[in-house]
């Protein structure tokens, strides 16, 4: 049996680790050359798709030109990536934009309420590390440090 072959009841909760700084999602230019990634990246995509272009990178990884949404926060998912994640989020009332590569899923939400979307996985017992600003650890004896992934 394959990782996505398990019933999702039978996964339980997933882990996710949120990444450190702030990503955008840009619409580029048709007719402009593709981007090429950077050398040290935690997550860049560029997605072509039906005379679509779009890219997710840092600020500092997006090319001249097209027009841009963000910030966003993602968040890694530690294993499958299990339906009732983004069911928990929708109630909280927080959007969610989806990457995706063979073997790992990121759920970005908006920057500004970051919190708000780590409050409410922590609320359905998805464990998250990483601090967003203004929601501590999950326990009062924990710190908020950072996971630089």
């Amino acid at each position: 049996m394959t990782r996505g072959d398990a019933p999702a009841a039978r996964r339980g909760p997933s882990s996710l680790a949120l990444l450190e700084g702030e990503r955008f999602v840009c619409r580029l230019d048709p007719g402009r050359p593709l981007p090429a990634p950077p050398r040290s990246h935690r997550l860049w995509s560029l997605t072509l798709a039906h005379g679509e272009r779009s890219l997710v990178a840092v600020a500092a990884a997006m090319p001249e030109g097209g027009s841009r949404n963000g910030p966003w926060r993602a968040l890694r998912v530690g294993g499958p990536l299990p339906l009732g994640l983004t069911g928990g989020l929708a109630a909280a009332g927080v959007p969610i934009f989806v990457v995706a590569t063979h073997d790992t899923d990121h759920v970005m939400v908006p920057a500004p309420v970051d919190g708000a979307a780590v409050a409410a996985l922590r609320a359905a017992e998805h464990p998250v590390t990483g601090a967003a600003p203004g929601c501590p650890g999950p326990g009062a004896a924990q710190s908020s440090s950072k996971t630089v992934l």
